[in-house]
């Protein structure tokens, strides 16, 4: 059995600021190390169930944080970044998915850290009218391959959201959200143990036989995906992709055939448009 564990870091148990959570800050040493203990207990959980393989992808911000020689020896690490899968590179042929570290969309609650894809240059993100965030984008990648999501650890924002598009998964909150900013935390033992009973009672009830429900943007085959920008600008700039469409002044349109094709998508319009800058485009 194969456990696949896609992990961020914004759900990171007692992360709550920027200045742990990317490079070159003084307090980034922290959240690596905080990271890799989330994802260890992940790990003993999936394999105390029973997996026989675990597969982590390291998928925050320069993909390169969780520490190698502290990770758990039975587990194999995707790192580094041009994944072409992203966040969910590896998930193919793996037997359950599993969120650690995940946070709530951009806007869509008062969520640690909450964003889509690339923080605050983005308004929102909508797959046929419906808001998401890379909880959805990345488990509809995984649902593309026939892969439940199993599990999902963070705050208790992003647990919210999972109770609606994955009603069928665990969830492990590590933190209780005050703002964007600050968050009311467990302690890293007490974490790091939910994190570890809930990755185990997820394996456990797959093990048995349970069926997990795949998801797939409820099951739409055209998928209509917008991404709403801060910028006029931005979304000028993310017109020019061919096959879009510029629906109002921030709003550009793709239609995508596959849940993969979306997240090319999605992820292109995010990327040409957050080049752009007024006095280009303006």
């Amino acid at each position: 059995m194969r456990i696949y564990i896609s992990a961020d870091g914004e759900g990171v148990s007692t992360i709550v600021s920027g200045q742990e959570l990317y490079p070159g800050n003084p307090e980034y040493g922290y959240f690596r190390e905080r990271m890799t203990a989330d994802v260890n207990a992940a790990i003993r959980g999936a394999f105390a169930a029973g997996a026989t393989e675990v597969l982590v992808n390291d998928t925050h911000w320069s993909e390169r944080n969780l520490l190698p020689n502290q990770l758990d020896p039975r587990a194999q690490l995707l790192r580094g970044s041009g994944k072409p899968l992203s966040m969910m590179e590896g998930v193919k042929d793996s037997s359950a998915t599993l969120f650690v570290g995940y946070h709530g969309r951009v806007g869509g609650s008062r969520g640690v850290a909450n964003e889509t894809v690339m923080g605050k240059q983005i308004y929102d993100v909508r797959v046929n009218g419906l808001s998401v965030g890379e909880l959805e984008i990345n488990a509809a990648i995984a649902g593309h391959f026939g892969v439940p999501v199993i599990l999902v650890t963070g705050d208790d924002q992003v647990a919210m959201e999972a109770a609606k598009s994955l009603p069928d998964a665990q969830t492990a909150v590590v933190k209780f959200a005050i703002e964007r900013w600050s968050a009311r935390c467990l302690s890293p033992a007490v974490a790091e143990a939910l994190i570890q009973t809930k990755s185990q009672a997820a394996v456990e009830e797959l093990r048995s036989g349970r069926t997990f429900a795949i998801y797939r943007y409820g099951g739409a085959k055209s998928l209509q995906c917008e991404v709403e920008f801060i910028s006029t600008a931005q979304a000028g700039a993310a017109s020019l992709m061919p096959g879009t469409h510029r629906i109002g002044t921030r709003t550009v349109m793709y239609d995508a055939s596959d849940a993969l094709i979306a997240m090319r998508a999605i992820f292109s319009i995010m990327f040409l448009g957050c080049q752009a800058t007024d006095e280009i485009y303006g």
